[in-house]
């Protein structure tokens, strides 16, 4: 058999997420050769077509859903933990990540739902209380805050941990005053109710603070690394 060289060329272009379109050229030159005695090897041949990649989609809407669901869930389990663990009064990180929350996900539904369902899941736990709608309002209104923070600078950090605990405060208290029978139905018995709740809220603003400042470090941690890998 006489000696001869081939040129082929193949290639594949992704269109979407999950069609790639393909194509081949064998024997470009239309070389003439044999591979076994007295039989002739296949002229020029163009072959292309389009392929749908059924289980590369699948993986990668897997991946992205596991992805878009990895955060709210660790969050929630930190929330759940946070409020069985012992720590001292009204030192948790509930209002610092329905801050963030809205902060992060731009999406106030679906961030209500996971500062909300977190804390419905604590209260499961401890038991349902006569205050737990105002308690839920109060995480609410956290998110509401987050929501009109564009970025995580101090001063933002400061102005949505005020609020934020403000609200919370005046919301739940309320609560206590209207839905037991410790104080008088009166503005003095709502006053009487503010007043001993003061000392439960510079808690609330510290670990609000506190926080909220882990939760920045983590995120900008997280930019970092995205933009590590992206470099």
């Amino acid at each position: 058999l006489d000696p001869y060289t081939t040129f082929d060329y193949f290639g594949s272009y992704q269109l979407y997420d999950n069609y790639n379109f393909f194509y081949t050229i064998q024997n470009i030159f239309d070389e003439n050769y044999e591979q076994a005695y007295q039989y002739s090897a296949p002229k020029r041949n163009v072959n292309f077509g389009l392929k749908r990649i059924y289980w590369q989609a699948m993986m990668k809407k897997n991946l992205k859903l596991v992805q878009n669901f990895y955060l709210p869930g660790i969050i929630i389990l930190i929330l759940v933990f946070s409020r069985i663990i012992p720590h001292p009064w009204n030192f948790t990180p509930i209002l610092s990540a329905g801050i963030f929350l809205g902060f992060y996900f731009r999406q106030i539904f679906f961030s209500i739902f996971v500062v909300v369902f977190s804390m419905f899941l604590g209260d499961l736990y401890f038991g349902f209380h006569n205050t737990m709608i105002f308690t839920y309002l109060g995480l609410i209104i956290s998110v509401l805050v987050g929501s009109f923070i564009k970025n995580l600078y101090l001063s933002r950090i400061l102005t949505g941990s005020i609020l934020s605990s403000i609200s919370f405060f005046l919301i739940t208290n309320f609560g206590v005053w209207i839905s037991s029978n410790m104080y008088s139905k009166n503005f003095e018995g709502l006053l009487q109710a503010y007043i001993l709740g003061l000392p439960f809220f510079h808690n609330t603003l510290l670990s609000t603070i506190f926080y909220l400042m882990s939760f920045k470090l983590l995120y900008e941690i997280s930019i970092k690394e995205k933009v590590g890998q992206g470099s």
